[in-house]
């Protein structure tokens, strides 16, 4: 994953006003691919990968919760960012490999069960 580019644009996103509940979700989604960015450097350790799923299912409630705040369901935003039309062909690769590596990652470590305000949505 490409952690650069991601952090750059959290960090624009940042520069802006937002309101709080936004700030929080990019806070909690820029600590999940902080994390998620050093899997290589630590496969094997089960506090690394718990970190890992407390993070994830963080950033999920709070997605929840933003969205829904937007009337939106998480199923109406997750058919947005599954239709490659919204996106260039690098975004729309680029998300491909990540949820590809993030799946690889959960097949091949322990996972945690998602708790309910995270099991509709899939990464």
């Amino acid at each position: 994953m490409d952690t650069k580019n991601i952090k750059e644009l959290i960090k624009q996103a940042k520069s802006t006003s937002l309101p709080e509940e936004v700030a929080m979700l990019l806070d909690d989604f820029e600590q999940f691919t902080d994390l998620y960015s050093q899997k290589e450097r630590a496969p094997e350790d089960a506090a690394f990968k718990e970190a890992l799923f407390l993070a994830r299912d963080r950033f999920l409630a709070s997605f929840n919760e933003i969205s829904g705040s937007f009337g939106l369901t998480p199923e109406t935003v997750q058919s947005y960012f599954e239709n490659p039309n919204h996106f260039s062909a690098e975004q729309w690769q680029n998300m491909q490999t990540v949820k590809q590596e993030f799946q690889e990652t959960q097949n091949t470590h322990h996972t945690r069960p998602r708790t309910a305000k995270t099991q509709k949505m899939r990464i």
